[in-house]
């Protein structure tokens, strides 16, 4: 994406501030983290090649929707490996969804 700044590195710090908010950063989160990250930056080249010609057709914007949904699809199933999801995990997802929903 072009822009003053990185969204996606403004998500990940917003989502590692919700990681840290109870003093630590768990196995658990940093591997959602990490998720995050890499479905986000997929996310973002695929918007940025369906914007190269300067118009993002029905089948661009099918494969966009789709990425999306997997981004919060891997997240949950990644939180869920665990023996539960923590309140951290579940603040981190409620905001990957509520950003990946209203991006792009």
């Amino acid at each position: 994406m072009t822009s003053e700044s990185d969204p996606i590195s403004d998500i990940i710090a917003q989502l590692t501030k919700i990681a840290r908010a109870d003093g630590k950063i768990t196995e658990e989160e940093e591997e959602l983290l990490a998720e995050a990250q890499i479905n986000l930056m997929t996310y973002d080249e695929k918007l940025d090649e369906a914007l190269d010609d300067g118009v993002i057709d029905e089948t661009e914007k099918d494969l966009l929707r789709g990425l999306k949904e997997q981004i919060i699809q891997g997240a949950w199933e990644m939180a869920s490996l665990s023996d539960g999801i923590s309140e951290d995990e579940l603040n981190m997802l409620e905001l990957l969804i509520k950003t990946v929903r209203n991006e792009g």
